[in-house]
């Protein structure tokens, strides 16, 4: 392989990766401009009614799991998206990136995400013993890829199906029991 060919390759592959990185940036701050936007709604909204009203209880129920439905559902198109080598192997940068974007938000306590979460817990929504352990395992695994990358390709498999099962427990406790609100 001669010198201007091997320069060809690394030119491609930094363009594929800066590609990459700025697709990985797009979608965390659609991600924070939506959680941002949100919960500035949403807190003024149960502010002013934190009434116990089972109606409005129920309306606020549907809400947050919408949002919970709606946030997992960008991180799994985020990670659908991920930068790939030849044989659909995912890069390790982007990944990388895009996990250190995802773990504040899943990681703080004090964050939208898990307040909703609690919240639903509180009220004790169906399935919400499912949400929480889905949403506990996607935050192990995450924090799993940030801290060690050797075995990245088999987590990002798993993220993807714990995606999965909390988009689908979502979708089937808000068509359950939510359809008629």
């Amino acid at each position: 392989m001669s010198c201007k060919q091997h320069a060809r390759l690394q030119r491609g592959s930094l363009r594929r990766t800066w590609k990459s990185l700025e697709n990985v940036n797009k979608v965390a701050m659609e991600i924070q401009e939506s959680n941002i936007a949100n919960g500035n709604k949403n807190w003024r909204k149960r502010a002013k009614s934190e009434s116990d009203d089972p109606g409005t209880r129920r309306q606020r129920e549907k809400t947050d799991l919408e949002a919970i439905g709606q946030a997992a559902k960008k991180l799994s198109e985020a990670f659908g998206r991920v930068d790939r080598y030849g044989h659909q192997v995912p890069c390790i940068r982007p990944v990388r990136e895009l996990c250190g974007k995802i773990r504040p938000q899943l990681n703080n306590q004090h964050g939208t995400f898990n307040r909703t979460l609690q919240r639903l817990c509180e009220n004790y929504v169906s399935g919400h013993k499912k949400i929480t352990d889905c949403s506990k395992t996607l935050q192990n695994l995450v924090n799993s890829i940030a801290r060690d990358e050797s075995d990245y390709i088999a987590r990002i498999e798993d993220i993807k199906q714990c995606l999965g099962e909390l988009i689908g427990t979502v979708e089937t406790v808000l068509y359950l029991e939510y359809r008629e609100i």
